[in-house]
């Protein structure tokens, strides 16, 4: 187990934004799964991450942002990303049978493929549940997808499947203390600070996004590309989303006041819901509604192109961001091997099928018949015979050496046999090693020590 945070958690600095109270106030009015209220005298920490049973490392985020919050007398938020389009009910787990392990894909319910997950419904209760216990049929410990069971059950009727995930996610993680009001990002882009900030956006637009694109380009290694700029159409990091499709945004900047359309050059209007792109997602949240946001790896490297370019667009600077996650892996009891393990296996494979003397006794009839006939043919480079009877010697004697090599598969093949099999139990060895150095299963599948021990990591850099 692993904990990486930047900068340490105990080095974190949370400067309270004191400036923009009206739109956090008009934040928590919205917000889901909370009974507090609005403090203006508390910072603000928020994080976020796609509808989906999240691997350790994303809990951590969420670990460290309610410890963080009890150490500074914080309030929290979570961000619930549901434009995205990844399936948001596939479920990784291992089995082990003997000494193998296998990996499976599970689908606990069935899903659109392609669609932004705000447009999916809930799934049903019932068919999640069936899929959970079929999964639990499989795996050694069952009673780990308990707690899933329950917080599917008791999960409140949700408008949509993102909502309805949010929810099961807060029951899960509610035993940690790490849940967290949420609001979804379709939903944040309802905000008063949000069509602001489009309005603005949208004026702006080919002053804005060449801005946006300098800093793209600045910090490449994150891998975000460019938007387009032309004389009449400026991309906007924005989606539109309409009859389960997630569209580009553009600015129509032929008019003198610009308006919005979607890749096929039609107006977008309320039929369609806007969502933002990551840096825009960031950019509203780290202006005006947070005083810190914590990124998993992904955010915490596309983020510093969010500073970039508000920075040198807005002159604003926005709040702090940091990185924390978290390495945890399943434990096993099976036979486990390295890559060179394997080619170390294979090569003695080779090896032995032309060299099964090696194995035998030096005075083993067939050890000293093949040293003989290396001797022969030793011997055939030094001798002072025309060229072409030394060829034929040499054709004759390797000819007996291959007959000799087929006698001793014929005679010894358990060598054979047993040198194979170590080749096989390596490649299954190989398999365990890379099923069990995967750190994305489900955080459930953890005992809940492990996760007690990642809060005790958490805590012991925090006050350290």
């Amino acid at each position: 187990m692993s904990l990486t945070a930047k900068p340490a958690l105990n080095h974190l600095q949370l400067t309270h934004n004191t400036q923009h109270h009206s739109a956090r106030q008009s934040l928590w009015s919205v917000l889901s799964a909370t009974d507090t209220p609005y403090n203006p005298n508390q910072p603000i920490i928020a994080t976020g991450h796609q509808p989906a049973l999240w691997h350790p490392g994303i809990l951590a985020k969420y670990l460290a942002t309610q410890a963080l919050a009890k150490h500074h007398n914080a309030q929290t938020f979570n961000i619930i990303v549901d434009q995205d389009t990844a399936p948001a009910l596939n479920f990784k787990y291992p089995t082990q049978q003997d000494q193998t392990l296998s990996l499976n894909q599970a689908k606990l319910a069935p899903q659109y493929i392609g669609a932004p997950a705000t447009t999916l419904p809930p799934a049903d209760t019932n068919t999640l549940i069936q899929n959970i216990q079929k999964i639990q049929a499989n795996i050694e410990n069952p009673n780990l997808l308990n707690p899933l069971k329950a917080a599917v059950q008791i999960a409140p009727k949700s408008k949509n499947l993102p909502t309805q995930i949010a929810h099961i996610l807060n029951h899960l993680i509610k035993p940690y203390d790490a849940s967290l009001p949420f609001i979804l990002a379709t939903d944040l882009l309802t905000l008063p600070a949000s069509k602001t900030f489009i309005a603005q956006l949208l004026a702006d637009a080919p002053n804005a996004i060449r801005h946006y694109n300098t800093a793209v380009n600045k910090y490449n290694t994150a891998q975000i590309p460019p938007l387009l700029v032309s004389q009449e159409l400026v991309q906007l990091p924005l989606w539109a989303i309409k009859n389960k499709a997630r569209t580009k945004v553009y600015a129509d900047i032929t008019t003198q006041n610009h308006i919005l359309v979607d890749d096929h050059f039609n107006p977008i209007d309320s039929t369609y819901t806007l969502a933002p792109q990551a840096l825009t997602l960031t950019a509203i949240t780290r202006l005006q509604l947070t005083d810190l946001f914590i990124h998993g790896t992904g955010g915490y490297i596309y983020d510093q192109i969010t500073t970039h370019w508000l920075t040198s667009w807005l002159k604003q600077t926005p709040a702090p961001y940091s990185l924390i996650t978290a390495d945890l892996y399943l434990t096993f009891t099976c036979p486990t091997a390295t890559s060179q393990n394997l080619i170390t296996a294979i090569n003695q494979h080779h090896h032995l099928k032309h060299n099964i003397t090696q194995t035998l006794p030096d005075a083993h009839p067939d050890t000293q018949h093949k040293k003989s006939l290396l001797s022969q043919m030793q011997q055939t480079q030094h001798k002072p015979d025309h060229k072409t009877d030394r060829k034929t010697q040499r054709k004759t004697i390797f000819k007996k050496i291959h007959t000799l090599k087929d006698k001793l598969h014929q005679d010894h093949p358990h060598l054979l046999t047993a040198s194979q099999n170590t080749i096989n139990q390596t490649q299954s060895a190989l398999q365990n090693t890379q099923i069990a150095n995967l750190r994305d299963f489900p955080f459930i599948l953890h005992p809940k020590q492990s996760i007690i021990s990642l809060i005790d990591q958490i805590d012991q850099q925090l006050n350290n």
